[in-house]
Order: structure tokens, then C-alpha cells, then sequence
């Protein structure tokens, strides 16, 4: 290793001779030591640059050494300093360091072990300056690049350093002499000190400092500054210094300004579109209340068939034209980004069945087979926006049958594993598959986009907005999960999507739904399955299966009776009614005529009318007819009926709704109708009287407050949008009432966008029905109201 070049300054001959003396030691081999007399010839060596340290007598005559040392450092001087003084003096140790010295040594006590540590700590010292420095001129570079400042506040002292492009942020075109709190609190805009003191206070507290504030340049020009930084504590724990950055983002906070403008225009925009397409919805709907409900009513007269022909027609592309309407409203609710989810909770199962049963006239129709399937350990109480899930279902169901020339069309639900996730959510996967023509590869990427369809030229052979797949993805997307289509032309396709969901009852499965068994059960039978098609047979399989059951197969008649006549024992037959060449009841009537006893139950599969199969059915032994698609409690209650002998032939819904005249002779209520238009007063009491009741009609929300005077009524019919006082300002006089009964308050109203039924219910309306009204919305809106102690008796 290289010998240490070594300056030592000293006026001193016998102090010089001592410390010669040291150096000659056991170390002497490893320094060439140089001696300086003076002052002015120890700055002349200093400056040469060519030691690697420097010994310096604090007592060099008139000068001292620690005003050496300052010259030095001021002349750029870059090698290390040790003072030597010849008797300890108070903060002495303190000075030499604050100018810039290494180490502090008392001659007389040096010995040369300790001058070589101090040497060798010096050097160590300088080196580690050194670096500090480069990196700090690295880091000034950096920050001067990125067009940033940096700062360090001395807490103790209130002084203050900073790179050149700092003071230029302040309008400044070179370092300022001095620069302290004070100094950049008068640059601060006054309005702005709160939010300046506020970040300090933060900042003493967590350590972490953070700002944003406007500045006033000397120029007087106003300019916004962001600054961020660190606190650093001394050893007691107190805040002793600041270290930070701090930028000009006067252009960025231009640029965000202008951005809220026009995010503010944009927004304006889309809730005057929102406001008019309402408007429109209210005006359209309100007119087309009068086409349906008067063409509904008419349906109810005698007319010879090609008149009933032409009503129909007219109901029917009434009923579609609301349905585009309805898309064209969700999708501006979407676009407005004014949709909101409600979050109620919902069974998983009947919400699936319900999507099913508003395509299933039309699969029928096409011949096309309708199923669904949900994995055993699906949750079925669940909580989330039930309405939107059943309108995604609804949409790719309905598009599904539209897109299927028989065949069949399944949809399926799984739970996804979601390891370490929240267990009150479970994310749910559904998909909807079909037989149907299939999506040419190259025109896949358009499905979901706003107004696109497959085909969109004017001779397509399907209509429709195009907006229901986009309705569907943004729907998607907002309940936290993603859709996706696999499609082969001339095979079908699959649209598959994910909704996160809240999980009402952890571990609860739709098990959960099938009613208990009182004496038979299921379990340990065989059950005989007949369907030509495949995937009914595999669904039926694993519902009956997963009850314990054991299930033989057969895709046909023939199969079927060669089953029977070999295995001959059977506890139950499930069998399709509609099959190629032999159809359920001519093989139900062969099963009783040659192989199956009358006392095996035999349960009926159909998607056709159930009356017209049970007056043919007499005397074969038929227990059950079920509706397609087949759902799971419906054939577990089947089946146990069927074997504890309690089955009828018959239908296996709910017992039918009262007749027209029942509904008013069984549940009499006194109504008032409150609407403005003449056309639909008349619609409204024309189709109470078709259900038995005759009723009062006011012509705007004043009318209706005023006829509560002489009458308290049980249940108003309330429009929305009425002159002189709209229905909601009449809800809110009429519940302001004291010590008088309430009525039960229905909004009938052409207002059906988004959101618009839970505004009402918060507003103090009780029930909502949109227009166009059908005879069975009022009727099912009068028995709940009944049921909730409205009317005479009730």
C-alpha cells in the first residue's frame, strides 16, 4: 500500500520535532510527513493538493488554526483536517468540527497508535464527504432534470440549504444569501397558510411531510408549488431537520382546472340527455299506456279472429317498442355513470328460474330445450343487485333462443375458488350456452359494442337495438366481474361471465332449499330418466343422484322399454313428454300396458300447456306433470309426494291466482286514481272495473289531497308527472296527516328509469307499477296491498 502524504502545520520547532518524532515510530514506514512553520506557508502546501491529510496546531501566532482550516475549506481545499492543540479548552471539539475538521487531538497525550486511528478515521471521513457530495451533485442533476428542487431545513438553527433550481421554483435566478421559514412563509399566498402550518404540524407528528400551496413571485405572479419530504429527529427524540423536494405545478393544476371544466360540461351534458331522455320516456310511455291498455281490454271482448289478430299485433309491437325504449334508458343511465347497484339480499336460485320463465313461451315456440344448472355448492342466498343480474340473464338468455333454430339453450352457475378472500363474498361464474348458429370468428370483437350488431345491414333477419350485450358488459363490469363469448359458426355459442356477490349464510348451498322429507325419501331409490336430449338426461341425473338416488338412462322410447323389460324393477319413471317418434304418453301407456306396475309413479317432463297433457293422461297412472326447465325442490317434491302416495295428477304450481271478479269480492278497497291524462284516466278505470272495482279519479295531485277531505281511501294510484302539484309533493301532504289513516300510496307512472322506484319508496310511495300497465300489475299491486291491512276486512 502507497504511504500516506502527510502536512503538518505548526510554529512550533519542538512541537514539530514531537510529532516527527510520533511518526518515526512503529508506523514511520507507512507516511512522508512535510512540515509547515506558518500560516501563509501552511495554506500555500494546503492548497498544492498533493497530502492526503493535514495536521494543523490550533496556535499558528496571530491566526489560529481553526481560521486556517475556514480558509481552506472556502478555497475549495478538498483533503481532511485534525487539529492539535496543546491543552484540552472547552467546545473547543465543537468548533474544529463546525469548521470542518476530522478529528481533535491534545499534544502530550498522542500516542502513535492513536494518531494513525485518527489518520486513518480523517481519511475514512473525507472519503465518505466525498461521496456524499457526488451523490448529492448526482441528486441535484436528478431533481434539476425532473424540474425539482431540493431543500434542508435545520430545525435548531433556522438555516436552511438548497439547490439552485429550489430558489428558481420561488423566482429567483440564482442562490439567495439566506432562506429560513420565515423567508418562505412571506411568499405564501395568504389564503394558503392554514393548509402550509397544518402540513408542518402533520409532519412533526408522522415524520412524512406533504403539501400543496401557492406562492407569490417577487414579480407578484401567483404560481402553485408542491412539496414533499421527511423529518428527521435528533437523539432525544425532538425534530432537528427537514429534508425535501419541492416542485412548480402551476402548469399541471392549469391543466387539471381545465379538465374539471370540461369534465364539468361533460357531466352537465350527460344530465341534460339523462333529463330528456326521462322526459321523452315519460312522454312515450304515457301514450303507449293507452295503446296496450286499450288493446288489452279489447282482447277481453268478443272479436272475430282476424280482429283478435290485428289487437295482438298491435299489443305485441307496442310491448316491443317499450323494450327498446328500456335499453336506450339503461344505457344512457350507464353512459351518465348514474347507475347504482342496489345491494339487497336475494335467493340465487329463483332469481335464475325467473330469468328462465321470460324466454320460455319462446323456446317452446322453437322447439328448443331450456335447462339450467347450479353446482351444489352455489350459495343460494346471496346479496346483491338482483334486478341486474336477472337483466344480464335475461338479455344473453333471450338472445341465446332468438339465435337457436331448435336445440337447446343451458345456463349454468359455478362458485369460483377464491382462496384468502373476504368469506361474507364469493365471486359467482355463470354461463349461457346454445345450439344456435354460432358468431363468425371475424365479427366476435363487435358483440359488445354500443349499437353493433353481427349483422347490421338493413335486410339483417334479426332486429334489435344492439345495445343489450353492451348493456350486459358495462352491467358486468360495474358488479366487479368480466364477460367473455366462445363461439363456432353453424355450432352455437357460450357467453360467460363473473359477478361478485355477498354470501348471506356461509357454507349454505341450495340444498338448503329442498323441502325436508316427512316419511319418504328419496334416497336409495331407482329412478328411471327418459330424454332424447343429452344434457337434460346428464342435469336430471345429477340432481336426482346428489339426493341419493340411483338414476338408469334412456334417450328414447325403445331404450326405455328394453330397460324395464331387463331390469324390470323401478322406483319412479321421469319421462320427456315431447320425443321424436314416440312421445311420453304413448310410452307411459306401453310401460303400464306391459312392464311397469300401476303403483310405480310416472312423472311428466314438458315445456307445452300441462292441461291439454293431463286431460290425455287420465288413467295412466300420471302423478306429476313438471314444467322445463325442471327445477330441483319442484322434482324433490314430486318425488316425495309420488311415493308417499300424496300426488294428484295435476299441475305442480301454486294455486291459481283469484279470477277478476274473485280479486274485488274477496278483497274490497276503496281506490282513487290521481292522473292527468284523459286517455289513460279512462284505461285505469276500465281495467279496475274488469277486477271488480269502481273508482274515483282525481286529475292532478291537488285534486287528490282535496278528495281526502270527505274520504279517506285505502289505496291511490298516484302519476308522478301531473300540473298545478306532481304526485310526489301530494304523497308528502298526504303523510303529513296526523291521527288520520294512511293509504297505500302506488305509483303509476311513465317515469321507469334506473332508480326511479327507489326514489319513489324513499319519498313515501309504497308500491310502483310502470307504464304501460297491465291488468295483472294492478291486480298483483292491489293483493299486496291487501296484504298489508289495506281495505275492508283485511
Amino acid at each position: 500500500m502507497a504511504n500516506l502524504r502527510v502536512l503538518v502545520v505548526d510554529d512550533s520547532p519542538q512541537d514539530l520535532e514531537l510529532t516527527k518524532h510520533l511518526f518515526r515510530g512503529a508506523y514511520g514506514a507507512r507516511y512522508e510527513v512535510r512540515c509547515a512553520a506558518s500560516y501563509d506557508e501552511g495554506l500555500k502546501e494546503i492548497l498544492s493538493g498533493i497530502y492526503d491529510v493535514c495536521l494543523l496546531d490550533h496556535h499558528l501566532g496571530v491566526e489560529d488554526g481553526v481560521h486556517l482550516l475556514r480558509q481552506a475549506r472556502e478555497l475549495n481545499a478538498r483533503l481532511p483536517f485534525i487539529l492539535l492543540t496543546g491543552s484540552e479548552m472547552p467546545d473547543l471539539d465543537q468548533t474544529a468540527l463546525a469548521a470542518g475538521a476530522s478529528d481533535y487531538l491534545v499534544k502530550g497525550q498522542i500516542t502513535p497508535a492513536m494518531l494513525d486511528r485518527s489518520i486513518r478515521y480523517a481519511i475514512k471521513h473525507r472519503q465518505a464527504e466525498e461521496e456524499l457530495l457526488e451523490n448529492r451533485r448526482r441528486l441535484e442533476l436528478a431533481l434539476d432534470s425532473a424540474q425539482m428542487g431540493a431543500w434542508e431545513l435545520d430545525l435548531v438553527t433556522n438555516t436552511s440549504m438548497r439547490s439552485l433550481r429550489h430558489d428558481q421554483i420561488f423566482g429567483y435566478d440564482s442562490l439567495q444569501p439566506k432562506w429560513d421559514f420565515d423567508i418562505f412563509m412571506r411568499h405564501v399566498v395568504t389564503e394558503d397558510y392554514g393548509r402550509v402550518k397544518q402540513a408542518f404540524e402533520q409532519a412533526f407528528s408522522t415524520g412524512e411531510f406533504s403539501m400543496q400551496c401557492r406562492i407569490a413571485w417577487p414579480d407578484d405572479s401567483l404560481h402553485w408549488i408542491e412539496s414533499k419530504g421527511r423529518v428527521y429527529r435528533n437523539a432525544e427524540g425532538k425534530p432537528a431537520k427537514m429534508l425535501g423536494i419541492v416542485s412548480d405545478i402551476t402548469g399541471r393544476k392549469a391543466d387539471e382546472k381545465a379538465l374539471e371544466e370540461a369534465k364539468e360540461i361533460a357531466e352537465q351534458s350527460l344530465r341534460a340527455r339523462s333529463a330528456f331522455l326521462a322526459n321523452m320516456s315519460h312522454e312515450i310511455r304515457t301514450p303507449m299506456n293507452g295503446v296496450i291498455g286499450m288493446t288489452s281490454l279489447l282482447l277481453e271482448t268478443p272479436m272475430s279472429p282476424e280482429q283478435q289478430e290485428y289487437v295482438e299485433t298491435i299489443r305485441g309491437s307496442g310491448e316491443t317498442l317499450l323494450v327498446l325504449i328500456s335499453d336506450i334508458l339503461d344505457f344512457s343511465k350507464i353512459e351518465s355513470g348514474s347507475l347504482e347497484l342496489e345491494q339487497q339480499e336475494f335467493d340465487l336460485i329463483s332469481c335464475v328460474e325467473e330469468s328462465l320463465m321470460l324466454f320460455k313461451a319462446e323456446a317452446h315456440e322453437a322447439k328448443i330445450e331450456l335447462m339450467y344448472r347450479i353446482d351444489r355448492d352455489v350459495p343460494h342466498l346471496v346479496t346483491g343487485d338482483v334486478t341486474r343480474l336477472r337483466q344480464i340473464l335475461s338479455n344473453l338468455g333471450s338472445n341465446a333462443v332468438k339465435f337457436t333454430a331448435g336445440g337447446e339453450v343451458e345456463v349454468a352457475v359455478k362458485l369460483l375458488s377464491q382462496p384468502g378472500d373476504d368469506p361474507t363474498t364469493c365471486m359467482l361464474a355463470f354461463s349461457v350456452r346454445d345450439t344456435g348458429i354460432g358468431i363468425p370468428k371475424d365479427k366476435q370483437d363487435r358483440l359488445f359494442l354500443n349499437f353493433s350488431q353481427v349483422d347490421s345491414s338493413t335486410t339483417r333477419r334479426f332486429g334489435g337495438t344492439g345495445l343489450g350485450l353492451a348493456i350486459s358488459k358495462r352491467l358486468v363490469e360495474i358488479m366487479g366481474g368480466t364477460i367473455e363469448v366462445e363461439s363456432q359458426e353453424g355450432v352455437g355459442s357460450t357467453f360467460r361471465f363473473t359477478t361478485r356477490v355477498g354470501n348471506v349464510a356461509t357454507g349454505e348451498t341450495r340444498e338448503t332449499s329442498i323441502p325436508a322429507s316427512r316419511g319418504a325419501s328419496v334416497a336409495g331409490r331407482r329412478i328411471l330418466v327418459v330424454d332424447d336430449n343429452a344434457t337434460n338426461r346428464r342435469i336430471l341425473q345429477l340432481y336426482v343422484e346428489g339426493w341419493g338416488a340411483k338414476v338408469r338412462e334412456a334417450e328414447g322410447a325403445a331404450e326405455a322399454l328394453r330397460v324395464v323389460l331387463s331390469e324390470k324393477s323401478f322406483d319412479a319413471c321421469l319421462l320427456d313428454f315431447h320425443m321424436p317418434e314416440c312421445d311420453g304418453l304413448m310410452l307411459a301407456g306401453k310401460l303400464r300396458a306391459q312392464h311397469t306396475p300401476g303403483n310405480v309413479p310416472i312423472i311428466f317432463l314438458t315445456s307445452g300447456s300441462k292441461e291439454s297433457i293431463r286431460s290425455a293422461a287420465q288413467g295412466l297412472g300420471i302423478t306429476q306433470i313438471i314444467d322445463k326447465p325442471v327445477r330441483p325442490h319442484v322434482l324433490h317434491d314430486a318425488l316425495l309426494k309420488s311415493f308417499d302416495r300424496t300426488g294428484v295428477l295435476g299441475v305442480e304450481s301454486a294455486a291459481p291466482p283469484p279470477s277478476i271478479v274473485e280479486i274485488a269480492r274477496d278483497h274490497p278497497i276503496s281506490i282513487i286514481v290521481a292522473e292527468d291524462n284523459s286517455v289513460n284516466q279512462l284505461v285505469a278505470r276500465r281495467m279496475l272495473l274488469k277486477l271488480g272495482y269502481r273508482v274515483d279519479v282525481a286529475g292532478n295531485g291537488s285534486e287528490v289531497v282535496d278528495a281526502f277531505t270527505s274520504r279517506n281511501y285505502d289505496v291511490v294510484f298516484m302519476d308522478i308527472h301531473m300540473p298545478v302539484m306532481d304526485g310526489l309533493e301530494a304523497t308528502r301532504k298526504l303523510r303529513a296527516r296526523t291521527g288520520m289513516p294512511q293509504p297505500w300510496i302506488i305509483a303509476m307512472t311513465a317515469t321507469a328509469m334506473v332508480g326511479d322506484r327507489e326514489r319513489f319508496l324513499s319519498e313515501g310511495i309504497d308500491d310502483y307499477v310502470s307504464k304501460p300497465v297491465k291488468l295483472s300489475d294492478l291486480s298483483d299491486a292491489l293483493l299486496r296491498a291487501w296484504a298489508h291491512g289495506k281495505g275492508k276486512g283485511a
